[in-house]
């Protein structure tokens, strides 16, 4: 809480006290003209839309970043056991509100089974991030209940 500046404080009671939503959508800018340019594009659309090299340079960011952290293992297929299932990827591009590109590669979790890949009483992602955290201990603080 301490944390928190005034400008911050204030703009959250403004919000909460007269219950407006502001800010939600795509907002303007960003050369943006409609919702519908916001739609997530596979490999295949976004190499034979006219953007094509915009998401090209993304692939090449993602390679970046992975040569930069190094998230995965390189294994033979020969030292996987028979078993386990591999799965294969995708990429995903999109466009954001602002005119950014962003495109990640994504694992095609469907190809698992359950119960045989994996437990579904036992899947977790928590996620957060402190802006979200921030906001949810405002609520509950103002909260007169």
């Amino acid at each position: 809480m301490a944390e928190l500046e005034q400008s911050e404080l204030t703009v959250v009671y403004m919000s909460i006290r007269s219950m407006e939503l502001s800010l939600v959508g795509a907002g303007v800018g960003g050369g943006i003209t409609h919702t519908r340019e916001l739609r997530v594009l596979n490999f295949k659309k976004a190499m034979h839309s006219p953007d094509a090299n915009d998401w090209r340079n993304e692939i090449n960011k993602g390679k970046v970043q992975f040569d930069k952290y190094n998230p995965l293992t390189l294994v033979t297929r020969s030292s996987i056991p028979k078993s386990s299932k591999v799965l294969t990827t995708t990429w995903a591009f999109k466009m954001k509100s602002n005119g950014d590109r962003r495109g990640r590669l994504d694992a095609r979790g469907y190809e698992q089974v359950d119960g045989c890949h994996y437990a579904s009483d036992s899947i977790a992602v928590p996620f957060t991030n402190p802006i979200t955290v921030r906001t949810v201990l405002m609520l509950w603080f103002m909260n007169p209940g």
